[in-house]
């Protein structure tokens, strides 16, 4: 079977100078076959996927080398079928290696999204990394964003670390806001990275709510929720009533911990909203003790 399949091997290289250029496809710079040969070209191809898959690599090389119409409809071509012949084979290895190099390496627009479309079927670490390649630095807009809609349905601790390494390229604060919501969700140890974004002054104040709400969403006291230092350094940072709110409803949640009544104090004194100045006094009031006397005593002689 082999020995049929050599020539046909050839016929996906073979040139010649009768060729017209009647294939132009977006990211395409023009095809250098006609339609028949073309049809001959996947032809042989479709045979190499079923008879030689062994052979499937150095021919998509061979087919990378120019970015014409022909050879990105081949590497369409050699893409998809390769990717479904593995499915049901004994000897599949790794399915997805062609979708990992087209995303992160194509030159023309549709190859790279059908690729990065496969890899939203897997969940490998080499996955993980194509796709954040993908969303970094795919030439097209649309591939970008296929990338990284990709990357934030996965879960791994890789993933919301890519993710976390993405962000500062990220413009849209709706992508922001998204990125936010998937580390919060699988990664609850990130508390510090959506606490440092709270805090950024020039931030959008959506998105730095959805930081801090995400931030300070653990219980009191656990072990992945943000330390009282933590809160008292981001306090100081927000400049809006609403967010310095959000703080003071986790500090009153920690009336046991003499750090946050000592914030609260802070709070009482010197917050420039009455409202939240009123909330610091009431939680030093339920919190009894003699810290919390202490520290009520400093308000009133201040």
């Amino acid at each position: 079977m082999f020995v049929t399949v050599l020539p046909l091997v050839a016929a996906l290289f073979s040139s010649s100078p009768r060729r017209v250029t009647p294939l132009v496809g977006e990211g395409r710079q023009g095809g250098d076959c006609t339609p028949a040969e073309l049809e001959t070209r996947k032809i042989a191809l479709n045979v190499l996927v079923t008879n030689a898959p062994n052979r499937l690599a150095p021919v998509l090389t061979q087919l990378k080398r120019r970015n014409d119409g022909c050879n990105a409809i081949l590497r369409l071509e050699l893409l998809t079928q390769a990717f479904a012949q593995s499915e049901n084979s004994p000897n599949r290895g790794d399915r997805f290696a062609f979708a990992r190099d087209l995303a992160t390496t194509d030159a023309d627009t549709n190859v790279r999204r059908t690729a990065i479309e496969i890899l939203r079927q897997d969940t490998n670490d080499a996955t993980v990394r194509a796709l954040a390649q993908a969303a970094a630095d795919a030439p097209a807009k649309s591939s970008r964003e296929a990338a990284l809609d990709g990357l934030m349905n996965m879960h791994s601790p890789l993933a919301q670390s890519e993710l976390r390494a993405l962000y500062p390229s990220f413009t849209d604060p709706g992508v922001k806001a998204r990125a936010i919501s998937v580390v919060a969700t699988n990664d609850s140890s990130a508390w510090q990275w959506l606490l440092d974004i709270a805090g950024t002054e020039k931030e959008n104040m959506d998105v730095r709510r959805e930081a801090l709400g995400n931030a300070l969403s653990q219980q009191a006291h656990a072990p992945t929720s943000p330390t009282t230092k933590s809160l008292t350094t981001v306090y100081k940072k927000l400049n809006d009533p609403g967010l310095r709110n959000m703080v003071v409803d986790v500090l009153l949640q920690r009336l046991d911990d003499n750090a946050a009544l000592d914030q609260l104090g802070d709070i009482a004194k010197a917050d420039p909203e009455n409202g939240l100045r009123e909330r610091a006094i009431g939680g030093l009031r339920d919190a009894h003790g003699d810290h919390a006397t202490k520290l009520l005593s400093e308000i009133v002689t201040q």
